[in-house]
């Protein structure tokens, strides 16, 4: 056995000593560069500084784009994940067949963007199907699947064409109104009121003078037709929507202002108005919700929502010519309403409504976001992700989820009609009828279309639109080719 002297001790504890601080020493510069690597740090080679990068998601529609950044071609296509230094960037999006894409970023160190919602515009638009109308006056609705388009004439009073967006070449389905209906139309008006939630039955609405009927046609079912009126022996000038977008059960407003519910199925009429007081107007929200507005005295209307049979005071506005507009929508397990016009001076933006009204201790409620003009166009994205704002000559959308406003000149002169294209597409038709589509945020603008005569109709998938085209005498619905299946 082999003993240490005093001295050689000592030497030896230095020495393990020495190593074990080496050893931390090393550890703590590895996690150094673990965690700086982690938050995006690195040696910017030319010119030997540290810069902190950020991650860059782009994705695109059809994918496999090729990505191009402040001029270079990136290595990898669309879909991809980037990390770049902090900077600001300009992005083109290409692929054969199709229009560039385009946009410029501001990309901070340590922080994730995402490009994730381009969508790229065929070059060519292919037509798929062409069907003509007699006649220039033309009314249109979408059901709320986005999938059928039922389509009126007034030169054809009772007939009504339904196509399939998402199959264009299939049969056209044809319903009609009964004889007896026909023949009061002859004279008057009929107007395509909405779809209920199921995306068969659709409910018309035909005036003459001195008396209203009401219809609930069956897409399923073309020889159904459901006489509202006659069930529930109605008169008088009425207006109807389907409550909590039932086919079967009505929210009827009589001349008076008084609201009722009828079944359809019960062949009855509740005796209890939906709501203990005169309505000015009635805007239905889903389950079982609805804004609706009342006199207010002499000079003002009183804005209310109606939930869980309970009513709740949102707002005065003084009286306005100008009507107000009403718009829901729910997103990440909140619900938001948009209000505008009727005298507001800006848009108002809400979230989770009757709960912010029951928990104010004032009985007022404060916007969520009050969106920075009174537009005349209002609506959410189909996702209700982008809350969307427009007067005659600008814009203002509102990203829910990212919590940021943008705010523009439309980028459209002289449009006559905007609104929501897609998830995340505006369309705008001006005076001259041509018809173009551009991101939310105004960038990236397309013609689609010319001598168009409403707005476009586009089915879920984001596949295929019809488009309404008009001559002197006959309008065409041409559905196209918008999309081209990801590779």
């Amino acid at each position: 056995m082999e003993f240490l002297t005093t001295k050689q001790k000592r030497d030896k504890s230095r020495r393990l000593f020495l190593g074990y601080g080496l050893f931390g020493i090393l550890i703590l510069l590895a996690t150094y560069i673990m965690v700086s690597t982690a938050l995006g740090y690195e040696v910017f080679r030319t010119k030997g500084e540290v810069v902190q990068n950020g991650l860059l998601f782009i994705d695109s529609r059809p994918d496999a784009a090729i990505i191009t950044i402040n001029g270079n071609r990136e290595s990898q296509n669309t879909n991809a994940k980037l990390s770049l230094p902090e900077g600001r960037y300009d992005i083109v999006l290409q692929k054969d067949g199709f229009r560039d894409w385009a946009r410029s970023i501001n990309l901070s160190g340590g922080s994730v963007k995402f490009l994730t919602y381009p969508r790229l515009l065929p070059v060519s638009l292919e037509g798929l199907s062409s069907t003509s109308y007699i006649g220039k006056e033309m009314q249109s609705q979408q059901s709320r699947d986005k999938r059928w388009l039922v389509m009126h004439s007034v030169a054809e009073p009772s007939i009504f064409r339904i196509h399939d967006l998402d199959r264009p070449t299939a049969d056209i389905l044809t319903l009609s109104l009964p004889q007896t209906a026909g023949e009061l139309i002859a004279a008057t008006s009929v107007t395509i009121v909405e779809w209920a939630g199921d995306n068969v039955h659709f409910l018309v609405r035909v005036d003459s003078p001195g008396a209203t009927k009401l219809f609930v046609l069956n897409r399923d079912k073309p020889g159904e037709v459901n006489d509202a009126t006659t069930i529930f022996g109605f008169s008088g000038t009425l207006k109807a929507t389907f409550w909590d977008g039932k086919w079967d059960e009505l929210a009827v407003v009589d001349s008076s202002g008084i609201i009722r519910l009828a079944s359809i199925k019960d062949k009855s009429v509740s005796a209890v108005p939906l709501i203990a007081e005169q309505v000015l107007d009635f805007y239905p929200l889903s389950e079982k919700r609805a804004i609706y507005t009342t006199s207010a005295g002499d000079s003002g209307i009183s804005v209310r929502v109606l939930e869980g049979g309970k009513t709740y005071q949102i707002i005065s506005l003084p009286k306005s010519d100008e009507k107000l507009l009403v718009k829901g929508g729910g997103f990440n397990r909140n619900d938001f309403l948009i209000l505008s016009g009727g005298g507001l001076e800006k848009a108002l933006l809400y979230r989770n409504l009757v709960d912010s009204i029951k928990q104010s201790t004032t009985g007022r409620v404060t916007p969520f976001v009050t969106m920075p003009i009174d537009g005349e166009a209002i609506d959410f994205s189909r996702s209700n992700r982008f809350a969307f704002v427009a007067s005659d000559a600008e814009s203002a959308v509102y990203d829910i989820e990212q919590k940021e406003l943008f705010r523009y000149q439309t980028p459209v002169t002289n449009s006559v009609q905007i609104g929501w294209f897609d998830d995340v597409r505006l369309y705008a038709r001006t005076v001259e009828g041509t018809l173009y589509v551009y991101d939310y945020n105004g960038e990236n603008m397309y013609e689609l279309a010319k001598n168009t005569s409403s707005m476009p109709f586009v089915n879920q998938a984001v596949e295929h639109a019809g488009v309404l085209t008009a001559t002197d005498s006959a309008q065409t619905l041409q559905v196209i080719n918008i999309f081209s299946k990801t590779e």
